[in-house]
């Protein structure tokens, strides 16, 4: 299993899978995918303040509908118990996408976010 943190949900979502560097798209190629449901939170949040031009459910008709990604289903208290230990991130939506993938036993996470490849061993881009 492979998690996707939320940019690289935007960016398949959005049809620019282009942007992804070649090792997240050779592990999105043999993987099922994940995301953890706070990214769809994100997709919202990212949509109010309009730093994307379309909603979490049209991301999300392509995310599940074309490429089968899967909104992961742990048991939120399980991944908030774990996000608790993510202490070097104050951005919510990033303790949780890492918690979700720690939780699911160290799984990767494809993220170009540089905090999160510094601080989790599973992070690739």
């Amino acid at each position: 299993m492979i998690y996707l943190d939320t940019h690289v949900a935007v960016y398949l979502g959005s049809g620019r899978k282009k942007k992804l560097s070649k090792e997240a798209t050779r592990l999105i190629d043999k993987s099922p995918l994940l995301i953890s449901p706070i990214v769809v939170v994100e997709l919202q949040y990212l949509y109010e303040v309009g730093r994307i031009g379309f909603t979490p459910a049209q991301t999300l008709d392509v995310l599940e509908g074309e490429l089968r990604i899967q909104i992961c289903d742990l048991p939120f208290e399980r991944v908030a118990t774990w996000a608790l230990e993510e202490g070097w991130t104050r951005d919510l939506f990033d303790r949780v996408i890492v918690a979700q993938a720690r939780a699911r036993g160290e799984a990767v996470l494809l993220s170009e976010d540089a905090r999160i490849l510094a601080n989790y061993s599973q992070a690739v881009w």
